[in-house]
């Protein structure tokens, strides 16, 4: 017994050692990349939230050609609506290592007002929801038709937005067809609890995108003319709600245009994007940030060359995830190691079956859930890229040299997705 226990004590030092020989020689990737894949059908799907359990929530196209919500458990897509649900669209946003799914789905009335607050350019109605137990239960609203989610923290709360009942005709200025005013809102830990986070003083309208398990939650504020919802969501304020609901505009990196809080850590690290000047879109002149309590917003830059960025999820070991466009609009995935944005396409093996286009989670493993190409068939899918780890826990660390990938045209139909509808704030 003592023989083998000392015969797998000396191999593990080998195998370590061997590790940090091809560290110094070869440079092993620093993440290993795994395909996820879509449901039957046209093969398309892109991912929300990770869990600290690796859990993803996500869509998914189904064989009915709607918009299915989605977990990847154990790397196996499950279809949550795989009876069908009548023609309708429903996504999965948010999920915590209990189960709960933060999900938006439509309901088959159409809204009155013309609306089409899901972006399934359906315009019905739009619900925010959670899936647990086997089944979806809707949140309360705030009067209006409409609300949708984000994520959701440890406990179970969820951020958001929902629609009041106060008329707003400037909305459509920026959002087509948009007609009521809407604010944040945080649901649960029981489903019927939901508080209002109030916008900034002399602002009309506020979004909710993710909350920490402090209760801490970060959105933007703005006036309904000048603010953006989900898929692409901005205003003229970044902004953090306290857990007692005292709100706190974030500053921004040169303009009051496009400005974001997107992600919030448990050590109240934030990071978002922010407008660098006056003519500033989300797809020209406006960078990621990284924002604390005592340096305020650091801008974060961008990949060689690229116009724009935006940093998308921070975990508690202040990692940071997101995206760097370039002057047609074609994204790559960035990983911001020590404020400085690497792109990784560059860290993964150079053998990958796919081509990384987003970053939109990383967990407190470290592990990063994003979208990207089928180098074989062209098309979307859910990636996870896993810390490449040693016998000794280690990781390879950031090969800096490797420069930056060439990047792959976005396809079209994700395109107008990204882009759907939104025009430049007047």
């Amino acid at each position: 017994m003592r023989l083998r226990a000392s015969l797998f004590s000396n191999m593990s030092f080998l195998l370590v050692s061997f590790c940090g020989v091809l560290q110094a020689q070869s440079k092993p990737p620093r993440y290993v990349v795994k395909d996820l894949g879509a449901l039957p059908g046209p093969s398309f799907s892109q991912p929300g939230q990770l869990s600290d359990s690796g859990l993803i929530a996500g869509y998914s196209i189904a064989p009915d050609g709607f918009q299915h919500p989605v977990l990847w458990v154990a790397d196996h897509i499950i279809d949550l609506d795989w009876s069908g649900d009548g023609g309708l669209n429903a996504s999965a946003f948010g999920i915590n290592s209990f189960g709960r799914v933060s999900i938006q789905k439509e309901i088959t009335d159409y809204d009155p007002n013309g609306e089409d607050f899901c972006a399934y350019g359906t315009h019905r109605v739009c619900t925010a929801a959670v899936w647990q137990w086997g089944k979806f239960i809707n949140l309360p609203a705030l009067g209006g038709n409409n609300s949708t989610v984000g994520n959701l923290n440890s406990f179970g709360q969820i951020a958001g937005l929902a629609e009041t009942d106060v008329m707003d005709e400037s909305c459509g200025s920026l959002i087509p067809a948009q007609k009521l005013r809407f604010e944040g809102v945080i649901w649960g830990p029981e489903l019927h609890e939901h508080r209002r986070l109030q916008p900034l003083k002399n602002d009309t309208v506020s979004v909710a995108l993710w909350m920490n398990d402090y209760g801490e939650a970060v959105g933007s504020s703005g006036l309904c003319s000048n603010t953006a919802i989900p898929p692409l969501t901005f205003g003229p304020h970044a902004v953090l709600w306290d857990r007692d609901g005292a709100v706190h505009n974030l500053g921004n990196l040169g303009a009051a245009v496009v400005n974001a809080a997107i992600g919030i850590n448990n050590r109240g690290q934030v990071v978002g994007a922010s407008s660098l000047q006056s003519d500033s879109t989300p797809f020209y002149k406006t960078d990621g940030f990284l924002w604390t309590e005592k340096r305020g917003m650091v801008d974060l830059g961008t990949l060689p060359g690229d116009v724009a960025s935006a940093a998308l999820a921070i975990n508690d070991d202040g990692e940071i995830v997101g995206v760097s466009i370039d002057s047609s609009g074609n994204p790559r995935p960035v990983y911001w190691h020590n404020g400085a944005p690497v792109d990784l396409n560059t860290q993964v093996p150079s053998d990958s079956t796919m081509y990384l286009i987003w970053a939109e989670a990383i967990n407190n493993h470290g592990e990063i859930a994003g979208w990207g190409v089928d180098k074989a068939t062209g098309d979307i899918h859910t990636y996870r890229a896993i810390p490449n780890r040693c016998m000794d826990g280690s990781v390879p660390p950031v090969n800096f040299s490797a420069g930056i990938s060439t990047p792959v045209p976005l396809p079209e139909p994700v395109r107008r997705f990204l882009q759907w509808g939104y025009r430049k704030p007047r």
